[in-house]
């Protein structure tokens, strides 16, 4: 079945696919709080991680166990709980949803921003055969227009806020090339 989705031109008809409507910054604040093992809602965030399946955390955790954060063996109790979760279907509003708070992160400057955009697009690199994938790459390429309630490019406010607008899309196109050309994930150099 995997060859017929290779093989099938992706498609960026017109869907009806939600894109993000208010800033991500309490899902980014929490994906934060993975990376701070001594907080006392530490234990609540990882839970809740593991349930929704999300791609920062097992990155989340080795880098705390490379960091001394954490013993290995509580690493590995957490992944095998990773592993042990119910998987989460890949579709592709899941892949515009976890490309879009990667995107807005990064363009932010958020400080999950790097490792957020590197498991992303790890994530969605592994998961370029899953159904939708592609035609949700294709339709960012060709359809994308940010959700988020900030003013239009060249807006006349004087506050730059439109270039937030602006730099989502751009930045989203790249990432979606980058996933089917094989790009790493690393910002290119300058």
């Amino acid at each position: 079945m995997s060859s017929k989705v290779a093989a099938t031109k992706p498609s960026a008809a017109p869907q009806d696919y939600s894109v993000l409507s208010e800033p991500p910054e309490p899902l980014l604040d929490k994906m934060a709080l993975l990376y701070a093992p001594d907080d006392a809602a530490w234990p609540g965030t990882v839970d809740e991680f593991v349930e929704n399946g999300h791609p920062i955390l097992p990155y989340a955790i080795k880098q705390l166990q490379e960091d001394e954060k954490i013993s290995p063996e509580v690493a590995e109790q957490l992944l095998e709980r990773v592993r042990q979760s119910p998987e989460v279907p890949v579709d592709a509003q899941r892949i515009i949803t976890l490309l879009e708070v990667a995107c807005y992160a990064d363009v932010m400057c958020h400080r999950v921003e790097y490792p957020l955009r590197v498991a992303t697009l790890d994530y969605v690199k592994s998961n370029l055969d899953a159904p939708g994938t592609q035609n949700a790459l294709a339709w960012i390429r060709e359809s994308y227009q940010s959700g988020l309630p900030l003013d239009a490019p060249d807006d006349k406010t004087g506050e730059f806020r439109g270039m937030l607008v602006k730099a989502m899309r751009g930045r989203l196109v790249t990432y979606a090339n980058q996933v089917t050309k094989g790009a790493k994930a690393e910002p290119e150099s300058k």
